[in-house]
């Protein structure tokens, strides 16, 4: 298992136990379910769950349908934040997803539109501290947009709907060098900023080894009921 995915997968597992006390659960939306670790997940909790997985990547839909292919799965290529939504499920989960999203608040209100529960995990303000201070030591801006601080997360999903639970676990990964940690990022589809070569500057020079801190907020919301 790479890297990559032990990362993905220790949040879906602790993402899915966020939702075992909703009692029973029918249906579930996967968004940006990637290779269907969440799903497999739900699974083991809701054998019976009808599932709905979507993902702007369709590689990453593929190797979810290998991995479920004994299950009934209706699945959906598209970029959930500009998609619409017209089925109704019980739940929508998404693991480590929605900080790539341009407006996650208009997300957010158009999920809770179709389903009575949101569970998502995101990345926090203090996440990759050490890599990011390879680039500011060198008089270079962070490669990484500023991700929301917990405390607004929390004031975030308070206003959309009913807090049910919210929690924030640090993940860490360990690389030889910043080159192997750039990979890394690349693979998710991290985005190193305008200047690559100088980047690539940067990270070549430093070569000891560097621990990843994944900081994630993890969230389960309730639709408000006017």
């Amino acid at each position: 298992m790479t890297t990559r995915q032990l990362s993905k997968k220790k949040s879906a597992i602790h993402l899915v136990n966020f939702i075992k006390g909703l009692g029973k659960i029918n249906s579930a939306m996967d968004i940006g379910c990637g290779t269907g670790f969440v799903a497999i997940e739900l699974l083991k909790n809701f054998p019976n769950l009808k599932l709905h997985l979507c993902d702007i990547s369709q590689k990453m839909l593929t190797m979810a349908k290998h991995k479920l292919q004994d299950h009934k799965v209706i699945y959906t290529h598209c970029d959930a934040e500009i998609q619409e939504f017209t089925t109704t499920c019980d739940l929508a989960i998404s693991n480590l997803c929605v900080q790539w999203f341009n407006d996650f608040e208009k997300f957010t209100k158009k999920i809770l539109k179709t389903s009575k529960y949101f569970a998502f995990s995101t990345l926090v303000d203090g996440s990759f501290l050490e890599f990011s201070k390879i680039f500011e030591s060198q008089g270079k801006a962070s490669p990484f947009p500023k991700y929301r601080t917990e405390k607004e997360l929390v004031h975030f999903c308070q206003s959309m709907g009913k807090m049910i639970n919210m929690e924030t676990k640090i993940f860490n990964l360990a690389f030889p060098s910043a080159k192997d940690a750039a990979m890394h990022f690349k693979k998710i589809g991290a985005n190193f900023g305008k200047s690559s070569f100088d980047n690539a500057l940067v990270l070549l020079s430093h070569r000891v080894p560097i621990n990843l801190e994944y900081k994630i907020f993890f969230g389960l919301m309730e639709r408000k009921i006017n």
